[in-house]
């Protein structure tokens, strides 16, 4: 019996004020790879603890799926791509709980053989871009050498993981 590729997914994080990130994809894009989750950051919800709450149901969102190509009979969906839509913030509050979702996500990540995990922001000010690049490159360095990657982008721009993976 020929054994079959489990299904990937995405997860796309969004904090309260921050633009959606259109480049993901469609739904229906995303669901013939997998499937996509999306948990949001409440109105009133802390930066910490929004994060807690990404944390406390990171484990259930991928379950089983009966979906797909093969109705009817459940498939492993495996989280490859975690995407965290920032908003405008860089204060320490928001830094230290991206901080640790972003390390909480990597620990889910990095069991997988390939992976991906994209801080993105509108990228309208300065400030917000250097935060954000600052802590994908603090990532890095603990988290991309076992096959995943950890970049940035803003707007419309290319995630620098992909430029760096282009360049090589």
């Amino acid at each position: 019996m020929r054994q079959r590729k489990p299904l990937t997914g995405v997860l796309v994080i969004v904090e309260l004020g921050a633009e959606w990130p259109a480049w993901t994809g469609t739904g229906v894009e995303l669901a013939a790879r997998g499937g996509r989750r999306v948990l949001s950051q409440e109105e009133g919800e802390s930066p910490e603890a929004f994060a807690d709450r990404v944390a406390e149901h990171l484990g259930s969102l991928f379950a089983r799926q009966s979906w797909g190509r093969s109705a009817g009979r459940p498939r492993d969906v495996l989280l490859e791509r975690a995407v965290l839509a920032c908003n405008e913030r860089t204060d320490d509050r928001a830094m230290q709980a991206r901080s640790k979702l972003g390390q909480t996500l990597l620990r889910a990540l990095a069991e997988r053989r390939s992976w991906q995990l994209l801080f993105t922001a509108s990228g309208r000010t300065g400030r917000v871009r250097h935060s954000l690049s600052e802590l994908a490159t603090t990532l890095s360095s603990v988290w991309t050498a076992n096959g995943g990657g950890v970049g940035v982008r803003f707007g419309d721009e290319m995630p620098l993981v992909r430029q760096a993976e282009s360049a090589a």
